[in-house]
């Protein structure tokens, strides 16, 4: 099969990380790949569910993985720091808010 248009991460997986893994599933030509968490725990259990790559900071997750947008679900006090971080890493960014 074709490679995936979007190479997606989620960064947060609280409640509605899975909403979001959902709706990437469902979307053609785009792939989740990886999430990450500051609870490296919470992050591990949800990449299982979905079969993805896991990490416990995005500095961790930008340096390992090839990735093209990222969701940003983390807590709105931090939306800022870590939209800018992917922006000027060269992603294409999902933030609800």
């Amino acid at each position: 099969s074709a490679r995936p248009e979007l190479r997606v991460a989620i960064i947060g997986t609280g409640y509605i990380a899975d909403f979001h893994a959902r709706a990437i599933a469902k979307a053609p030509g785009v792939e989740l790949v990886a999430v990450c968490d500051s609870n490296a725990a919470l992050a591990a259990g949800f990449a299982a569910q979905w079969g993805v790559a896991s990490y416990g900071s995005l500095d961790a997750m930008l340096a390992a993985e090839r990735i093209n947008a990222l969701h940003v679900l983390t807590p709105p006090d931090s939306h800022h720091a870590v939209s800018r971080q992917a922006l000027n890493s060269g992603l294409h960014i999902f933030l609800e808010k």
